[in-house]
């Protein structure tokens, strides 16, 4: 009844569903929509079955999801996967206590999520209506806590991946035996004697080293080298 009287006055009710298990959640929600005025709860359920149920059947414009129903995390992001395989114009708000959890992050935004906030988040943050309004209207929303823990994993990730390429990369002993004479300041005809080698053998060494470090000249080398952990600093140049 409430919906005819808003589209009459020319005003669309946005019609939303709630899949979240946690009692005093729940009520929140109902009790921060209900004031919205422009906002109707069609549905709400603790059954991923029954909430894609009340998703055909009521056809909102917005499903709240929980991430973990009953302790269970892959349970949100199927059920948001399975609303936007059959209802894709359906928008997807994830309300999260643990921006940490990156796993279950990337999960949710992997199957589909439109806007994830942390719950009980205040300004300038959006408040629950403001939300469901924004995502409606087409726009997407994903809490700055997150942001930034999805950015510091991806700085981890990079250093690993680095870290990994290096171990890849790593010299042989002669290198570092080739590398350390150019440490301490030796010649190409100097660390060929020292170490037993011909010159040419020297250079071609050398060319490995340039190459494995990503430098052009044998000073930068030693300094990227000494950077990546794999020389130790001199204790004392030669003269």
């Amino acid at each position: 009844m409430k919906a005819d009287l808003d589209q009459k006055a020319g005003h669309a009710t946005i019609g939303v569903v709630i899949f979240e298990d946690g009692h005093w959640d729940q009520i929140g929600m109902q009790a921060e929509l209900a004031n919205s005025g422009d906002i109707e709860i069609v549905g709400m359920s603790t059954d991923p079955v029954e909430i894609l149920n009340l998703v055909e059947t009521k056809q909102p414009k917005v499903a709240i999801i929980d991430i973990c129903i009953y302790n269970d995390c892959t349970v949100g992001p199927s059920v948001i996967r399975a609303i936007k395989n059959s209802f894709p114009e359906v928008k997807c708000v994830v309300p999260t206590a643990f921006a940490h959890e990156l796993r279950n992050i990337q999960n949710v935004l992997e199957a589909g999520a439109d806007a994830i906030i942390i719950k009980g988040a205040r300004p300038p943050r959006p408040s629950l209506p403001e939300l469901v309004r924004l995502v409606t209207a087409g726009g997407r929303y994903y809490d700055p806590d997150i942001t930034i823990e999805i950015h510091r994993e991806g700085l981890r990730l990079r250093g690993e991946k680095r870290e990994i390429e290096d171990q890849g990369k790593s010299l042989t002993e002669r290198e570092r035996d080739v590398l350390q004479c150019i440490q301490l300041g030796s010649s190409t005809d100097e660390i060929g004697s020292k170490l037993g080698i011909s010159p040419s053998t020297v250079k071609f060494h050398i060319g490995r080293i340039l190459e494995k470090t990503g430098t052009r000249s044998r000073d930068a080398a030693v300094l990227s080298a000494i950077s990546r952990g794999w020389l130790d600093e001199p204790s004392k140049k030669k003269d």
